[in-house]
């Protein structure tokens, strides 16, 4: 069946390649979009780079810009046929017979509508088609009726989704705690993905705060040993709890990432969100910079480290000081904010690194020798 993922806006090519990898077929990738095809099972929703996975149930044409583009909308989504997707979900899980359904809008560029009246037009036409009663939002907070389209709209097009899942796919069942500066999920999956470890690759997170990054490295390559770190006592509590809460073994200690107590080589892959930002301020030993840091990574590991980091391109200095050379940087975008995806190798050993990710089809983003 045909699907499209909607992931963060930077990270749809390594959204494609986890799809792909999955054994999906990717046939195009846009706008925070990735459209593909590929059998309907529960390995597509084990795509932790997506936010959200939904079966393609109809590309909308003529969604111009003026009110005239609502009729035509409603129009089109009542003529459509939805009973393969209908039974692909049910297949997938429990739909309770004549549920009732929502339907979310968002769209690209100014209209003189609404995403409210998207949602209304479409609606009204599904109910017709369905057979359902449509439930107008917004509903509560993390509350989805059993049935959930999605309809995005760009110039002169889009299309029109049914949701796989029973909720979004960004949203975690491990995410029992929560600190300010917790980074969001598939933003961690795709650094894990660009992290590359191998089965029984030790995993270490200097910055663990509630332990997100650990957890998606767990999810991606569940053989990997994971270790976090961070000064915060309440930091390493909530990565405790989510860990248990996902069922992953992680081992924690409170420890300076400028100081780290391991040895040198001690970690494969190092995956980590300093806190240097608006959100969360730094400590200890980096209260004059990340430095220290930089250093210290590269002490621990001759492998990859993946940082996530707003201005991580201002700290390039630092970083070739400390022996480590960028090889590939990714601006994403995170609620309306900018962030950067960078992935760092010990000098020497970019070429190789950049041949593994060729190879893997992730080659966006990558820095020219």
């Amino acid at each position: 069946m045909r699907l499209v993922a909607r992931c963060l806006r930077g990270i749809e090519w390594i959204c494609a390649a986890e799809l792909a990898s999955a054994g999906a077929q990717v046939d195009a990738v846009a706008h925070r979009l990735v459209e593909c095809s590929a059998p309907v099972g529960p390995e597509l929703l084990d795509a932790g780079t997506a936010d959200d996975l939904f079966l393609l149930a109809l590309r909308l044409d003529g969604a111009g810009r003026r009110r005239a583009a609502l009729p035509e909308l409603r129009t089109q989504a009542e003529r459509a046929e939805y009973r393969p997707l209908l039974a692909a979900v049910e297949a997938m899980r429990p739909v309770p017979a004549g549920a009732p359904f929502e339907v979310v809008a968002s769209f690209l560029g100014p209209r003189n509508y609404s995403r409210f009246e998207i949602e209304r037009a479409v609606g009204d036409g599904l109910e017709r088609a369905l057979g359902r009663r449509y439930l107008p939002g917004p509903l509560g907070v993390n509350e989805h009726p059993p049935l959930s389209w999605r309809v995005h709209l760009w110039d002169g097009g889009g299309f029109l989704g049914l949701r796989l899942a029973a909720a979004p796919l960004h949203r975690r069942p491990y995410r029992l705690s929560s600190l300010a500066g917790t980074l969001h999920p598939p933003l961690a999956r795709a650094a894990a993905v660009l992290g590359g470890a191998v089965p029984g690759a030790r995993v270490l997170d200097p910055f663990c705060g509630a332990g997100t990054m650990l957890l998606e490295a767990g999810r991606h390559q569940p053989a990997a040993r994971l270790l976090g770190a961070d000064t915060s006592m309440d930091a390493v509590r909530a990565a405790a709890a989510n860990a248990e809460r996902a069922g992953t073994p992680v081992a924690l200690m409170v420890c300076d990432a400028g100081h780290l107590s391991l040895l040198a080589g001690a970690a494969d892959v190092v995956l980590t969100n300093p806190p240097w930002s608006r959100r969360v301020a730094p400590a200890a030993s980096l209260i004059g910079g990340l430095g220290p840091f930089w250093r210290e990574a590269a002490r621990v590991t001759a492998g990859r480290i993946v940082v996530v980091l707003e201005e991580l391109e201002s700290h390039d200095a630092a970083i070739r000081a400390a022996g480590l050379e960028p090889v590939l940087t990714q601006r994403v975008a995170v609620s309306g904010a900018w962030t950067t995806l960078g992935l760092l190798v010990r000098a020497g050993a970019e070429r190789a690194v950049r041949d593994r990710l060729a190879a893997q089809g992730l080659r966006q983003g990558l820095i020219d020798p």
